[in-house]
């Protein structure tokens, strides 16, 4: 018997825990986004390069403290060499779609940060508590959901781990 969700259609993403250490993460772009994003992967990735012609001071420092690579320039292709994972983080809509067919063409998963529709998989809400990690999603249609969600369990988590000690 195939599941389904309350619509009766099938789910579109399968949530995976996917090992990053000794893998390059790529993303596309330099601003808030991306920033947001590399701090959750710092946890994570082995590798972590951010390729933009500006990068968020959040950037700059993270890039100073080692967690990943700056790379100065405008995209193109090359830029993509030995991900395993691609992030389109750039504000300029030609620019990600150009990642995204760049990424597929080279079978590499993509994250267009900015059209839900040409994700090849979501970037989750994560919350970490020891050993446990928690990733969540709203199937990328409702962040403010997902944010409320991803606060909830952290404060169970949070909560299960202050009654433990």
């Amino acid at each position: 018997m195939e599941k389904c969700n309350e619509r009766g259609a099938k789910r579109s993403h399968f949530p995976l825990f996917f090992d990053l250490r000794g893998k390059k993460v790529v993303f596309i772009g330099g601003g808030a986004i991306a920033e947001r994003r590399v701090r959750v992967l710092a946890e994570f990735a082995g590798e972590l390069t951010a390729a933009a012609p500006e990068f968020t001071e959040g950037l700059e420092t993270l890039a100073a403290g080692g967690a990943l690579t700056l790379v100065r320039k405008t995209y193109d292709a090359s830029d993509l060499a030995g991900a395993a994972l691609v992030f389109a983080c750039t504000d300029r809509t030609e620019v990600n779609e150009a990642v995204v067919r760049d990424a597929r063409a080279a079978g590499i998963p993509v994250n267009d940060c900015e059209n839900r529709e040409l994700c090849d998989f979501y970037f989750p809400g994560v919350v970490t508590e020891g050993d446990v990690v928690v990733g969540m999603t709203a199937s990328g249609k409702d962040h403010k959901k997902a944010k409320e969600v991803r606060g909830e369990i952290a404060e169970l988590l949070k909560n299960r781990s202050g009654a433990a000690e």
